[in-house]
């Protein structure tokens, strides 16, 4: 399991939020600045992705997502193969409150548009400045630096919501 905590640098204006990755166990950390646009679209791919909030009508994308996404990629983020998604695992993942559960989709833009990845965090009910995070990019959309953005984006509601840290599996 890894941490992600948020900090503020005192740097002027421009300065973005770093986030601290550590590592549990681990005696190192690594700092790494956020890449997240408070726009709607993915820097520098403003043509090919947009970046908005899950709404339930987007359970269509995530079935068909799995034509296109390896068992690696599924099992990485849900640490078991997915071969198909019941009804009350599709309502979990896109019939979210927006508050103490938060998920961003990255979709594709033009007349046919794919799932190109899904972050999303949970508050923690016990510790609300803590929360779960969970990425998953798909295959065809990997190494064009939308991970990052969604993590940005992700950090950035957090933070809006008071939420200090993320953690991940």
């Amino acid at each position: 399991m890894s941490h992600v905590r948020t900090a503020q640098t005192g740097l002027n204006p421009p300065a973005r939020s770093m986030l601290r990755l550590v590592s549990v166990g681990a005696e190192n950390c690594a700092e790494t600045q956020v890449c997240g646009a408070a726009g709607s679209s993915v820097q520098g791919r403003e043509d090919i992705f947009d970046i908005r909030p899950i709404r339930p009508a987007d359970s269509e994308l995530i079935v068909a997502a799995l034509g296109y996404t390896s068992d690696e990629t599924y099992y990485r983020r849900f640490h078991t193969a997915k071969r198909y998604f019941s009804p009350k695992e599709l309502k979990y993942l896109t019939d979210v409150d927006g508050k103490m559960h938060v998920a961003l989709v990255a979709g594709e833009r033009g007349e046919h548009p794919r799932l190109a990845a899904v972050a999303r965090f949970s508050m923690d009910p016990k510790n609300p400045l803590e929360g779960e995070l969970a990425i998953c990019v798909h295959d065809p959309f990997r190494r064009q630096g939308l991970g990052a953005q969604m993590l940005g984006r992700l950090h950035d509601e957090a933070s809006s919501r008071g939420v200090t840290q993320l953690r991940a599996m």
